[in-house]
């Protein structure tokens, strides 16, 4: 039983020392995907001025892109935050001010084909 309970001890150490700054960091994310998810609702059937993303209106294939964009540098941040996240949490911070200016202006234009 005390083998057991030290095991399950040693097992869920690693969950309890995630730093303040991880923490903080995570929410970071989290504001970035919210204002990519922003951004990408206010451009859907809108003209997209990234013509990487298409220049037909904003649709599945960009919405795809952008995606998988988001996702690959989150998972690249991940990799090379582990030791020092307090740069990548301003980072994300700003860029999710950035995604959520550019959805307030997207708000604001019309949809395509609509005068």
């Amino acid at each position: 039983m005390r083998r057991l309970l030290i095991a399950g001890l040693l097992l869920t150490l690693p969950l309890a020392a995630e730093s303040r700054a991880h923490k903080v960091w995570r929410w970071s994310v989290a504001a970035v995907v919210a204002g990519s998810a922003a951004d990408a609702a206010t451009s859907w059937g809108k003209y997209e001025m990234n013509p990487v993303l298409g220049n037909q209106g904003f649709g599945v294939r960009a919405m795809v892109l952008k995606g998988a964009i988001l996702g690959t540098a989150i998972v690249v941040e991940r990799r090379f935050t582990t030791r020092h996240p307090e740069g990548a949490t301003v980072m994300n911070f700003g860029m999710a001010g950035v995604l959520a200016a550019a959805a307030v202006h997207n708000s604001r234009i019309g949809k395509l084909g609509v005068k």
